[in-house]
């Protein structure tokens, strides 16, 4: 995380879309101490929960939500996936 910042004053967050539950659970939830002690903001989003749920653009709707709250305030994002690119690739052209 601290490789991440280009200097002391930069705000970078973290958004997470592994699923909650199984091995990406446990990944997600270390992920998101490791980033509380270095000062780092996290948005936990269960992105295939969420489709299942609110459907899909209602989904992306609510991540990118919470994106936009936070770029808006100079923050940086950095967006996190386990096996595949594809949640990323979706969230990130949102």
């Amino acid at each position: 995380f601290r490789r991440w910042r280009r200097g002391e004053d930069e705000a970078v967050v973290l958004v997470n879309l592994v699923d909650k539950k199984g091995g990406q659970g446990r990944l997600g939830t270390l992920l998101g101490e490791v980033a509380s002690k270095e000062g780092v903001e996290v948005g936990w989003f269960d992105f295939h929960k969420l489709a299942r749920e609110r459907g899909y653009d209602d989904a992306l709707e609510v991540i990118t939500d919470w994106m936009l709250e936070r770029e808006e305030e100079g923050k940086v994002m950095r967006v996190n996936c386990v096996d595949c690119l594809d949640r990323t690739n979706v969230v990130q052209s949102a």
